[in-house]
């Protein structure tokens, strides 16, 4: 960051116009605000080509405005051609999405550095109910027991006490760690309430044990392919992926992961035995124990 008193220097028509750090920067126009605010709703999706948007009138009663600066605020949009103006109708929200047959219309961008983020936001971008999800595993609203959930929900909420609103600190509810090492001890896993994290996820619950055993450069053993959730933490991580090849009915393959932990020495080992991600497998019990089998007895934590 730049101290306090540094001086940004621009050289425009041959003149030098020094500034300071501390000069304020020049207010945004209310109708650019305003605009920009529109511009979200506009482009999130949350109104359809042919809907009617918000009258001037009412938009610099709701922004406290004058109504020409409202008015600028609308014409601004529309000169960007995202709405339009229909003679005493109003403003309506102009078709931009030309393709036919529900597809998407294509779009023309700057070349940008190919990096896992931005494939992960292109498959965010994609999500819209008239598409197949594709890019996410995702199971069918209709195969879920949504009203069985929403009944245990309703069951849960009436029995939370003060405490169940209010936030829990790390490493979670005593009562929920009982609970959940009691149904473990149901499956085999011999566990403790105090040998227990809650955490937000397990996404949270992976980047906390790569930080525990990994620095920055280390190597992590990886399906391949791999949900594309784990290469976005290992890059944020700043850790590298050793890939791992499987297979679609036996999963995660032993003997190339013998030889990975043999030459490579990754710090860890990550992946996925029960509904993995892409390959949609599930490995066999056996194929589990054998799988941790390598990596606990080089000591290499595996998860």
């Amino acid at each position: 960051m730049a101290p306090r008193n540094a001086c940004i220097v621009r050289f425009i028509k041959n003149q030098t116009i020094q500034m300071t750090m501390s000069d304020p920067l020049p207010p945004i126009p209310h109708y650019r605000r305003i605009a920009d605010m529109l511009r979200l709703t506009l482009t999130s999706g949350a109104l359809r080509a042919g809907d009617r948007i918000i009258s001037a009138r009412k938009l610099a009663e709701r922004e406290q405005v004058s109504l020409p600066t409202a008015l600028e605020a609308l014409r601004h949009l529309e000169a960007e051609g995202l709405i339009v103006a229909r003679p005493r109708s109003g403003y309506f929200v102009r078709q931009i999405n030309t393709a036919k047959d529900g597809q998407r219309a294509a779009s023309l961008s700057g070349p940008v550095p190919v990096t896992m983020s931005a494939i992960a936001r292109s498959l965010f971008g994609s999500a819209e109910a008239r598409l197949v999800p594709l890019g996410a595993a995702l199971p069918d609203p209709a195969w879920l027991p949504v009203e069985a959930l929403q009944r245990a929900l309703h069951t849960a909420g009436r029995r939370l006490d003060a405490r169940g609103q209010s936030y829990s600190l790390p490493p979670g509810r005593a009562d929920l760690r009982r609970k959940i090492a009691a149904r473990a001890a149901q499956w085999g896993a011999l566990f403790g309430a105090d040998d227990l994290i809650i955490t937000a996820g397990a996404t949270q619950a992976l980047r906390l044990a790569l930080r525990a055993v990994c620095q920055p450069g280390d190597a992590v053993a990886i399906e391949q392919p791999a949900y594309f959730g784990t290469l976005l933490l290992l890059e944020d991580l700043g850790l590298k992926a050793l890939q791992i090849p499987t297979d679609p009915i036996k999963g995660l393959l032993l003997a190339p992961l013998k030889e990975a932990i043999k030459h490579h020495r990754p710090a860890a080992v990550s992946g996925l035995t029960h509904g993995a991600k892409s390959a949609g497998r599930q490995h066999a019990r056996r194929a589990q124990a054998g799988a941790g089998g390598p990596a606990c007895r080089s000591g290499h934590p595996f998860n």
